[in-house]
């Protein structure tokens, strides 16, 4: 059976020590391709070069709305844009709402929502 993983964070800081081990786990079990979401512009560098080292990486570039305070809205969707031209993006997200973990913010991240 061939596995589609359409959604997983490899690129965060958590998989540093054993991200080749973890992708050589997956790709036996039959995982032959990954989305990784971005959830914030600082990382998106990481995630593009990640995915570009690793076959069957695929990223998806977005703002995740629980990480508000360390976006800069207008500069990062400019950046963006541009990602999205310039790299083989396949995917926005994260983005949208997210009420789920309560850190507040929910009036912070209305105001975000363009």
């Amino acid at each position: 059976m061939i596995l589609f993983d359409s959604h997983c964070h490899l690129d965060v800081a958590d998989f540093d020590i054993d991200r080749s081990a973890v992708l050589a786990r997956a790709r036996s079990a039959g995982v032959t391709s990954m989305v990784l979401p971005g959830i914030d512009a600082p990382r998106w560098d990481g995630l593009l070069q990640l995915c570009e080292s690793e076959e069957g990486l695929y990223p998806a570039l977005g703002l995740h709305p629980m990480f508000y305070k360390q976006h800069s809205l207008m500069e990062d969707i400019d950046r963006l844009e541009k990602c999205l031209t310039e790299s083989r993006v396949v995917a926005i997200g994260e983005i949208g709402l997210d009420f789920y973990v309560d850190r507040g913010g929910r009036g912070e991240q209305l105001q975000y929502d363009i």
